[in-house]
């Protein structure tokens, strides 16, 4: 009965949220944002965020990969959360990719990889630092944005490295296909993936490998119904710098939220930045 009223007000949360997002995207804002196209296709475009002031600082440049079960949304509908990376002194590239099921896995990642690239030269073509970039993702694009990461050979295929990044956020993250049990997951995955591709080729779990130097946070909602929290709680406890976070009593929609409203989950992942900020302070002091 519990589980049952659990999906009710998960539900009901998306509507209400849908009017949040309208508002605060049409909200007057002192960012600046400028879109860049990075491919023919309408859904392959980047949004850079920042302020003029941000070019002076070396904050790290943020790349941001959206959810909606790589079936709906684009970069545009997530400026309220470049925003608030950049309200929180964060300049931030908002990736955007073709979605399934006309565009199978793995276009979505080679549509990240060089929306990653172009957000990066549109940043430095603007004066901005681009020599540390925060990987963070949401449900499906968290998946995307960890195979970014830990697949090392695509990554070098791209011209990256494991250390061209300072770290990654993962939020309410697809990150064990295995855990992925309900019919709902089954379809969205079947969507995304198809029948020619082996899914262990696009499931995050499978690349870690326990080495890795990269820190991650993943935060998923203890009541998660539609993306179950065990696929951050598998997935970070094979990671080497890895940390988690279950927002109690939360949903998957509330942790759109907590780019909206200030939320428990709110404060852990501006801590988690602030803490890498530092982090990269003293390697800085040690090379010098």
């Amino acid at each position: 009965m519990t589980n049952f009223l659990w999906h009710i007000e998960e539900y009901l949360r998306v509507s209400r949220m849908l009017l949040m997002i309208m508002a605060a995207n049409e909200r007057n804002s002192r960012v600046i944002e400028k879109k860049e196209k990075f491919g023919p296709h309408p859904q392959q475009f980047v949004v850079l965020h920042y302020r003029r002031e941000s070019i002076h600082q070396n904050n790290p440049m943020i790349f941001f990969l959206h959810g909606g079960g790589w079936g709906h949304g684009n970069a545009g509908m997530f400026r309220f959360i470049g925003r608030f990376f950049v309200e929180a002194g964060y300049p931030v590239v908002l990736g955007g990719y073709r979605l399934a099921p006309r565009y199978k896995f793995p276009s979505q990642l080679e549509d990240a990889y060089a929306g990653l690239k172009a957000g990066l030269q549109l940043a430095s073509a603007r004066g901005l630092q681009t020599d540390s970039v925060v990987l963070i993702g949401q449900s499906a694009g968290a998946q995307l944005a960890s195979l970014m990461l830990l697949d090392c050979q695509n990554l070098e295929r791209h011209g990256f490295r494991q250390d061209s990044f300072a770290g990654m956020g993962l939020i309410s993250g697809v990150l064990n296909f295995s855990r992925c049990r309900t019919l709902k997951d089954q379809i969205m995955l079947q969507n995304y993936l198809g029948r020619r591709v082996p899914w262990p080729q696009a499931d995050p779990i499978r690349f870690v490998r326990g080495d890795e130097r990269v820190p991650v946070l993943c935060i998923h909602g203890e009541r998660d119904l539609l993306i179950d929290k065990a696929n951050s709680t598998t997935f970070i406890t094979r990671l080497n710098y890895g940390e988690i976070f279950l927002a109690p009593k939360s949903y998957h929609t509330d942790l759109t939220r907590m780019f909206l409203e200030h939320l428990p989950a709110t404060d852990v992942l501006l801590q988690w930045l602030a803490k890498l900020d530092q982090h990269q302070a003293r390697d800085v002091s040690k090379s010098t």
